[in-house]
């Protein structure tokens, strides 16, 4: 009899591994249905990996991600079993504003700005397909032009999502947490806010955009910051870069401009190219 109840209770492990792009998926929820019943549930970790413990019997099982479409497959559980990998796909809606590269890596970027009001595109004269290291939206993502005189480089979305701040020895300032790891209760509209001032107090040489600007736009405010460097900080051939600071409400988007000599006589068209390719809200 003590065997038989063993056997009732019995649970099999499922597990697989959630990608995107080819790329592990962190934090995907997984959850397992018979009916209109949830009966386990789960996150896929660091290496897109995820299992459940669920009794033989047949499910429904959904996986999710943000701007991604449901996956989802019946299973029947008659043991441990592996689904292997799968592969997410982004909605449609999505589709035509992310800038994609070899390595899939700036989709994380442009699905991180479309979830939070910002359209990113390709800029014109840009190379679509160029390098990039955007992983969670947690670096940036280097695209160039097609004349090989600049490098531009998108900064992660900072929203209220992602910062906390802290006092240091009386003075606040603000860190970014990664995509959404900041807890609740340190995330605020203040914390954008000291963002915005720090990057702003950093900054030399700063123009802000005029109202017109900031309305084509449809930004709060924003700001450019021009730099001049003697050619060896880059340890390449740029010399000259200029950063710019958007913010709308909660949200802040920041990219650099390194420029050759020659590139800086064409910044203003470079800057008119890459704000073409982005829309808040």
């Amino acid at each position: 009899m003590l065997l038989m109840a063993v056997s009732v209770v019995a649970q099999s492990r499922v597990t697989g591994r959630v990608l995107i792009g080819g790329f592990p998926v962190v934090g995907a929820t997984v959850v397992a249905t018979t009916g209109d019943e949830a009966c386990q549930s789960g996150k896929s970790g660091e290496d897109g990996t995820f299992a459940l413990q669920l009794e033989q019997g047949e499910y429904d099982l959904k996986i999710d991600f943000l701007s991604h479409k449901t996956w989802q497959q019946k299973i029947v559980v008659e043991g441990d079993m592996d689904l292997g990998d799968i592969q997410l796909e982004l909605e449609d809606k999505y589709k035509d504003v992310m800038v994609r590269t070899p390595w899939g890596y700036f989709d994380d970027l442009a699905t991180d700005a479309a979830e939070n009001g910002i359209m990113l595109a390709a800029p014109a004269g840009f190379k679509k397909w160029d390098s990039g290291y955007s992983r969670g939206a947690f670096y940036a993502c280097r695209l160039h032009s097609e004349d090989g005189e600049v490098e531009l480089m998108f900064s992660p979305i900072q929203a209220i999502d992602h910062l906390r701040i802290f006092d240091v020895r009386g003075e606040k300032i603000v860190a970014y947490g990664g995509r959404r790891l900041t807890p609740p209760e340190e995330q605020s509209s203040e914390a954008v806010e000291l963002l915005y001032a720090q990057c702003l107090k950093n900054a030399t040489d700063v123009e802000h955009l005029s109202r017109k600007e900031c309305r084509r736009l449809n930004i709060d405010k924003g700001y450019v910051a021009y730099f001049d460097y003697d050619g060896k900080t880059f340890l390449e051939k740029y010399t000259n870069q200029t950063n710019v600071v958007l913010k709308k409400d909660d949200v802040i988007l920041g990219f650099s401009v390194k420029m050759t000599d020659k590139g800086k006589t064409n910044e203003k068209k470079y800057l008119k190219s890459i704000y073409g390719a982005i829309r808040f809200g």
